[in-house]
């Protein structure tokens, strides 16, 4: 008997729920002495499940309530077999529920070019990715979806930029400019997101460079209009330089 309840305590519940049938019959044999003392067992090798339920629930409670992937992923692992293998479904359905709950934050982000509000979103969904993706394939549609979107976003914002130095606000220039870095400052602490978003260093090589010819231009014709002063153009180069001060500082 003590052997069925060791085992009834280690098995899944579809096996628990035969097995308890099976020790409650024979318990039903013995005499009321021994009936007393192992049904006295039972009862313990029941309040121990109960209890790891009770344990299982607050982790993966805790680890949804901070989008935490890895840890998702190794309480995935840990409940592929035992007494809390049904709880596999219930990652997986969490999961997927909190990938979907995440899409719309970072839409509605990208949408007005708010990266700095979208990043800690999309890092959780590199992470999901990361962690996840091979597990639960599930969520890799979505991921995929997400991803594209942002790619997309970033792009028009960079080309935006690109072609913004000379007829852009300078104010609206530098808010783009200091959202966009964002994603690219975190992509570069962070593996998974850099690797989810395919981040290269090209694009703001070019885009820093343009920045600098247009400043550096600017500058030039300043320097050149002193030699010769025509009033007119002296201002507007200076214009130019005051109104991306606040870029540069």
């Amino acid at each position: 008997f003590k052997i069925k309840i060791i085992e009834y305590s280690e098995s899944s519940p579809e096996v628990r729920r035969e097995l308890l049938l099976n020790i409650e019959h024979a318990l039903n044999t013995l005499p009321d002495q021994e009936k007393q003392r192992l049904a006295a067992e039972l009862a313990r090798a029941k309040e121990g499940i109960e209890g790891k339920e009770k344990r299982a629930q607050e982790k993966i409670a805790e680890a949804l309530s901070t989008a935490d992937a890895e840890t998702l992923y190794k309480l995935h692992e840990e409940y592929t077999k035992g007494p809390l293998c049904n709880f596999k479904n219930q990652l997986r359905s969490n999961a997927v529920a909190d990938v979907n709950k995440l899409k719309p934050k970072i839409y509605e982000a990208i949408a007005v070019e708010e990266y700095r509000t979208a990043v800690p979103y999309i890092v959780k969904i590199a992470d999901y990715n990361n962690h996840l993706g091979e597990t639960f394939t599930e969520i890799q549609p979505i991921c995929k979806e997400i991803r594209d979107r942002v790619i997309d976003a970033e792009k028009t914002t960079r080309t935006k930029l690109l072609e913004g130095t000379k007829t852009m606000d300078v104010g609206v220039f530098k808010y783009l400019f200091d959202n966009l870095l964002c994603i690219i400052d975190q992509a570069y602490t962070n593996d998974a997101l850099r690797g989810f978003l395919e981040i290269s260093e090209k694009p703001y090589t070019v885009l820093f460079s343009k920045i600098k010819q247009f400043l550096g231009d600017n500058n030039a014709r300043f320097n050149k209009n002193l030699e010769i002063p025509i009033i007119i153009e002296v201002r507007e180069t200076m214009d130019v330089a005051k109104k991306w001060e606040p870029f540069l500082e």
